[in-house]
């Protein structure tokens, strides 16, 4: 009798390790099966969000002067930001260029009105020079057929009446028959 009373405690025994050899492979398929579905998951995750390790391919000498590597995926995904840099460096290059050629001409153009500035102050000071009243004489006395001359008495103001008309009239007679009697002497003087 006791074979059969160890005889149940073995039996129990068996199945609890049956039970727990069962439990243990149900555990390790589920374990693997998580597992599976988290490399699938992240495998999916890769070709979503990751991009090919191969493409680049191979970069050579040879693929980089036939041209091969322009083919490649990346370059083609990058191509508009490569345009949109070498638009870049144009429009720099441009506006460089253009800011260059405007101080050129600003400094060519302030060259210019410094040279302007002397000219005119140069004939500036000349015809100072020319119109004093010493130097018209000069050239009036030089000319043989000038009949200007200085007027040896003070102009004067007649008044003729109370109307103002009258009295311009009379003061343009009165300067005029004084420059005429001047000239008149004048040339009776050189006669003689």
């Amino acid at each position: 009798m006791l074979k059969k009373k160890e005889n149940p405690n073995l039996e129990e025994e068996l199945r609890m390790a049956l039970l727990e050899d069962t439990g243990a492979e149900h555990e390790d398929m589920l374990e693997d099966q998580e597992a599976m579905e988290a490399k699938e998951a992240m495998e999916a995750m890769r070709k979503f969000t990751a991009e090919d390790e191969d493409e680049m391919g191979e970069i050579s000498i040879k693929s980089i002067l036939g041209g091969d590597f322009l083919m490649s995926k990346f370059v083609i995904k990058q191509i508009m930001f490569v345009i949109f840099c070498v638009a870049l460096m144009i429009l720099y290059t441009a506006n460089r260029y253009d800011s260059q050629q405007d101080a050129i001409l600003i400094d060519s153009l302030r060259n210019h009105l410094q040279d302007v500035k002397y000219n005119v102050l140069t004939q500036s000071s000349e015809l100072m020079n020319l119109v004093r009243q010493s130097n018209v004489e000069k050239k009036l006395r030089t000319t043989d057929d000038s009949l200007l001359h200085n007027s040896i008495t003070p102009p004067f103001l007649i008044k003729m009446g109370d109307d103002e008309e009258e009295e311009e009239r009379g003061l343009v007679e009165v300067v005029v028959n004084q420059e005429v009697q001047s000239v008149d002497s004048q040339k009776q003087k050189e006669q003689i």
